[in-house]
This record gives C-alpha cells, sequence and structure tokens, in this order.
C-alpha cells in the first residue's frame, strides 16, 4: 500500500522552516498540526482535521509504504509526534536530485515542469493562525489534497528510473533523520565551545580586521598560513578574481576548512562572529537540550558523484576530523556517543576511489598488488625512494606515498599538488619537502615557476618543495601509465556525450549529455559543449564545459578528462558503498554515514560481531565490477571520534 501523505502545521513569521531547522521546528513546543492529507495507493484523496491522533493510530502502519514531498519533515512528525514508523518511506524530494539535478526541487517547480499541474498558493494566507475555523481548514484542505495528489504523479513520472535498491537507499538515509539513535555528550560540547571562543579572541587579536576585507591582503594571509586562495572567473572582467563573496564555493570551503584558525579568519572577513565550528558546537548543543541526534543527509547531494550531501546546517559530512597530536581535536565527532548499552562500530572501505580508478583504468598492476593485499602506498614509496619502505619504520615516507595514491589519480598538477601537500593533505599534518628529501627520491632541483604556489616558503626551500612534489606528480605517472591515459579516454567520452554517442568505458557509459551509471542513474552534464578558446591547463586538457548548480545559481563550469574521471569514479565508490549500506541494514542498525564510512550503532555484546560481518561485506564485490578487490577496516568505541582502525 502506498500511501501518500502531508502534513499541514502551524507557522508564524518567527516560527517558519526558512527560519529553523527541521528538528528545531518540530521538536519546538509552538509546533502543532493543523490537519493531514492522505492518499491510499490511486484512490481519491482525502484530509483530517479532526482526532488526527485516533486516526493514525487505526492505520496498519506495517504494511505501509509512506510517500511524501519532503518525507524528512513528514516523516519526523509521524515517528517524533506520533511514534509511528512505516514500513517503508518514499520521498519525491530525494528522488528529484537524481533525476532532476539542475532544477529547485520544490513541488512546485517540479509539478509545473513534469506538467503534472499547479501547485496552490493559498498557504500564506494561514500564517501566524493557531486556531483554524471549519470553513479555513476545509480551504486548507482542498489545498493539501492538491499537493498529495501532485506528490504521487511526481512519483509515478520519476518511479521507472529508479531500481529497487536505490530507492532502499532513500529510505535507509531518512530513517537516519526520522529514527534518531546517536546521543550528544554536552560536556564535550561545552568545554569545547569555551575553548573555541577562546581560540578566536586570541586569533583575532594578532590580525587588522579592516585588512582582511582587502582582497590581496587576506589572500596573502591564507598563503602564509599556506593555503591557496580560491579563485574564479569574474562575470564582469571575465579575468581571474579572488573567489572571497559569501555564495562562491571557495569560500564556502574556507568557512569549512579543518583548520580552526582559517575558519576564524574567512568568517571574520564576511563580518561573522563565528566560525562554522562553533556555530555547529552550539547547535549541537541546541539538539542535545531537545533529544538525539537526527543524521540529517541529502540523497545525490553532489551532483556529480551522486554521493551524500550535509543538510540541517550541521553538516555530518564535514565534521572536523581527530588529530592525535592535538587533545581538542575532532571534538563534535567525540561528542556523538551511542545510547546506554550500546557502542559505534565503524567501518570504511580501504582506498575505494584508488581501487575503482585502477579497475576503470585497466592497470593491472596496480589491482594485482590491491588483491594480494600488498601495502600501496609503502610499495609507491618504496619505488619513489628506491629502498624499502615499512609502515612501522618509515611513517613520513608511507604517508607521502599515501597522499600520492590517493590524490595524484585525477590530473592534479605539481603546482596545486605541492600547496596541497603544505596545507596538510587528507587531514594529515603539512609536509614541505626539503633539498634532503628531494636528493633521497633521486630527484633534483629545477628551475621551476613558482608563482602563486605559496609565501610560506621562499628561495631554495621553495624550489626544492617544489621540484620533490613534481618528481612526485611525475613518478606517480610513470609508474602507472594506464591512468593517464584513461584521463585522455575519459576526454574523448566527453565528446562521445556531446555528440550524443553511446558508448562503453569500464562499467560507466555514454548518452547524450550524460554518464550512466551502473545502477541506472546518470549524472548529466547540461549543455556539455566544446569552446574554440584554448584554455588548455597544465596536463593539456582543454575546454569542455557544462552549466551545473552552485548553491542556487546555475553557472558555467569547465570539465576535462581528469575531472570527468574523478565524477564516475566517486559515483562508482557512492554505489558501492550504500550496497554494503543495505546489505549490513538487514542485519545491524546503520544510523550514520560519511564519505565511505558506515557507522553503526549495535548492543555492546554484538560489538565484534557487528564488526566482523561488516568488513566482510565490504570484501564482496557486486557482479557488475567482480574483478574489483575491495577491503574495509574498522573499530569499535563508545564516541565516533574514539574509534580507532
Amino acid at each position: 500500500m502506498i500511501l501518500t501523505l502531508d502534513f499541514e502545521t502551524y507557522y508564524a513569521k518567527d516560527y517558519t522552516l526558512k527560519k529553523l531547522t527541521t528538528e528545531e521546528y518540530i521538536r519546538d513546543e509552538r509546533f502543532a498540526v493543523h490537519g493531514v492529507g492522505m492518499k491510499v495507493n490511486d484512490e481519491a484523496s482525502f484530509y483530517i482535521w479532526t482526532d488526527i491522533a485516533g486516526f493514525l493510530k487505526s492505520i496498519d502502519w506495517s504494511s505501509a509504504y509512506v510517500l511524501c514531498h519532503n518525507t524528512r519533515f513528514d516523516g519526523a512528525i509521524l515517528s517524533w509526534r506520533y511514534g509511528i514508523r512505516p514500513k517503508f518511506l518514499l520521498d519525491t524530494m530525494s528522488m528529484a536530485r537524481a533525476v532532476f539535478p539542475h532544477e529547485s526541487s520544490s513541488l512546485a517547480n517540479l509539478s509545473k515542469l513534469c506538467g503534472l499541474g499547479e501547485k496552490g498558493h493559498d498557504l500564506e494566507s494561514f500564517m501566524g493562525k493557531r486556531d483554524l475555523t471549519e470553513e479555513e481548514q476545509v480551504r486548507l484542505g482542498l489545498y493539501c489534497m492538491n499537493d498529495v495528489d501532485l506528490t504521487y504523479k511526481l512519483f509515478q513520472h520519476m518511479k521507472n528510473k529508479f531500481q529497487p535498491s536505490e530507492l532502499k537507499v532513500i529510505d535507509q538515509t531518512l530513517r537516519m533523520f526520522t529514527e534518531p539513535v546517536l546521543e550528544l555528550d554536552t560536556k564535550v560540547l561545552e568545554g569545547h565551545l569555551v575553548k573555541l571562543q577562546e581560540k578566536r579572541t586570541a586569533v583575532l587579536s594578532g590580525y587588522d580586521i579592516t585588512s582582511l576585507r582587502s582582497g590581496p591582503k587576506f589572500a596573502a594571509l591564507l598563503r602564509s598560513l599556506g593555503v591557496e586562495p580560491p579563485m574564479k572567473i569574474s562575470a564582469k572582467t571575465k579575468k581571474p578574481a579572488f573567489a572571497f563573496a559569501k555564495t562562491d564555493e571557495g569560500m564556502t570551503e574556507l568557512l569549512e576548512h579543518e583548520d580552526e584558525e582559517v575558519q576564524i579568519l574567512a568568517a571574520a572577513r564576511l563580518g561573522g562572529n563565528s566560525s562554522i565550528e562553533e556555530t555547529r558546537t552550539k547547535r549541537f548543543l541546541g539538539i542535545a537540550s531537545r533529544g538525539p541526534l537526527p543524521a540529517p543527509l541529502n540523497y545525490c547531494g553532489a551532483k556529480n558523484t551522486f554521493r551524500f550531501g550535509g543538510a540541517e546546517k550541521i553538516n555530518l559530512q564535514n565534521l572536523s576530523k581527530v588529530d592525535p597530536l592535538k587533545a581538542d581535536s575532532g571534538a563534535l565527532r567525540k561528542a556523538i556517543v551511542a545510547p546506554d548499552g550500546c557502542v559505534l562500530v565503524v567501518a570504511d572501505f580501504n582506498a575505494i576511489e584508488a581501487r575503482v580508478l585502477a579497475l576503470q583504468a585497466e592497470q593491472v598492476d596496480l589491482l594485482d598488488q590491491f588483491q594480494q593485499g600488498a601495502d600501496i602506498y609503502c610499495a609507491f614509496a618504496a619505488r619513489t625512494y628506491a629502498r624499502e619502505i615499512t609502515k612501522k619504520e618509515n611513517p613520513k615516507e608511507r604517508a607521502i606515498g599515501k597522499a600520492s595514491i590517493l590524490g595524484l589519480g585525477f590530473g592534479m598538477g605539481w603546482k596545486k599538488a605541492a600547496g596541497w601537500f603544505l596545507s596538510g593533505p587528507l587531514g594529515m599534518p603539512p609536509i614541505a619537502f626539503s633539498k634532503g628529501d628531494l636528493d633521497a627520491m633521486g630527484g633534483y632541483l629545477m628551475k621551476l615557476d613558482t608563482n602563486g604556489v605559496t609565501k610560506k616558503l621562499k628561495g631554495v626551500e621553495l624550489q626544492a618543495h617544489c621540484s620533490a612534489t613534481k618528481h612526485l606528480v611525475d613518478s606517480y605517472r610513470h609508474m602507472y601509465t594506464k591512468i593517464p591515459d584513461y584521463w585522455k579516454t575519459c576526454n574523448r567520452m566527453l565528446d562521445c556525450m556531446h555528440r550524443g554517442v553511446k558508448r562503453q568505458f569500464g562499467v560507466l557509459s555514454t548518452d547524450h549529455e550524460r554518464m550512466i551509471l551502473p545502477n541506472g542513474l546518470s549524472i548529466y552534464y547540461k549543455g556539455l559543449c566544446w569552446e574554440d578558446k584554448k584554455e588548455e591547463d597544465e596536463n593539456g586538457f582543454g575546454s569542455w564545459w557544462y552549466f551545473g548548480k552552485k548553491g542556487r545559481q546555475e553557472v558555467k563550469q569547465r570539465i576535462h578528462g581528469p575531472k570527468f574521471a574523478e565524477n564516475g569514479v566517486q559515483a562508482i565508490a557512492r554505489i558501492l558503498m550504500t550496497d554494503a549500506m543495505l546489505k549490513i541494514g538487514e542485519r545491524f542498525r546503520v544510523c550514520l554515514t560519511v564519505h565511505d564510512e558506515i557507522v553503526c550503532c549495535v548492543k555492546e555484546e554484538e560489538a565484534d560481531e557487528a564488526l566482523k560481518y561488516m568488513i566482510e561485506v565490504m570484501a564482496v564485490a557486486p557482479g557488475w565490477c567482480k574483478d574489483l578487490p575491495l577491503t574495509g577496516s574498522g573499530g569499535v568505541a563508545k564516541s565516533y571520534g574514539e574509534v580507532e582502525k
């Protein structure tokens, strides 16, 4: 039974989803339900506004497939306010993120786009009205039933584009929010907030705040911290410019940077009083005062990889990591804990993107090393340094090998890589190569144009760092020659997509402006075209462009072979991760996922069994890529931030 459902609730100017998160709104003491619209399968819709709790209790939810537009909202009301947990959750908003990635996911826009009908505009007349007359309830009911009908039609319009497994992923993702089990440690959060506020005061006392308003001065400051300033093409001048506006993607990345000092300075430039870390800590404390932590994730949140996106103003996909060398690092992760009698079991895929890239590129020797269980990071470092490298005896060299294997597979040139190593790649400590490192690698000092790399190093130190980085980049490409060849293949696939030619490459294929994924979904490169104006990068890849979404704006974005390869690899990795998530969820409660990591909440006595099972599931490749060697690793702890893998 598909039960399409839509709650109509009280709202006011100071109490609305535009100002509050879903969690804040539904758990607020002002929350009240006016009525609920329903539709059973394709029967006529109806509206209930009296004895709503009694009516809902009369339904057999054990067989109900509940369909809503924004089920995170309506499903949370069912769960938190009425204690109802249906058999299955469907959501047209989530589905639309995959089918119409460049469109607003509002019901009004999607209904119009698909020719399903017009959404009503009567809701504003009910703002601030807590008690409705019978006449008003009738009007609201008509508005609500129209929404219910449009939601059902929209589901029918999109459902054939989804395999059952993807609908199960949507259901599992929604339940992480609507049926929360994670708790928050307020003592950890309160202590962290005090330290953040003290650090903000200390950091800002060392700077002239007015100088942060200057683009060049702010850029110089970032470089002094080992961070390359984000750039964009100015809409007015058509020339490169600093991406320091509040709406710029690069600025968003600075506001969410792992270095809290960078966060503080970026927030100060925009006139803010708090860093993202501080704001999130306050939000976590607010959630803790109201109940368990709902895990909000946007299905297909990342348009070109279909990976999950963060939501509800806390972005659990981008929490600061725990640094063993810093006692107060990763506090938000440490504050996420299992309830009494339970622990968190966390497992993630080992180097999944590097493995998928090797499969797609047919880099057989690298695949063989993965298959044999070799330490691929030590192996690359050993080739680079021409001597044996072990994890225990050579941690720095292995870290360099790890950064190279995981970071150089998608066309990163030496200039970008030089800044990347200095900024602390993959959450590791910053890596600055010395003349001694260069000599140990068997490289030689080159005269390179280091303009724009960093202001953290100068003279011979800068040349040595850049020369060592270029040596690593060249070594990677010479060692794994099939991978640069694959970038060229991907560039040809862009041409096929532009011309509407269908081609298979690895487990992916092309169609007009689309990359077809193994799960039947496709990544859409709207308006893909080649521009005659030559804008080759340092790898010689030219100017393919498409229209993508940045926030609510549609902007022209550049795409080339290595970037296209990265999109495909990450999309494949996401499918592998969610397939494992579904399988694991059949036995244990999946309560969160972060990138390639799956988090389960289990009873203490089941921890060892759960970890073993999760790693076993992760090691099994699906039939469409049966030759892909997969492994996982994990750990168990009371706190998410204390899990050692």
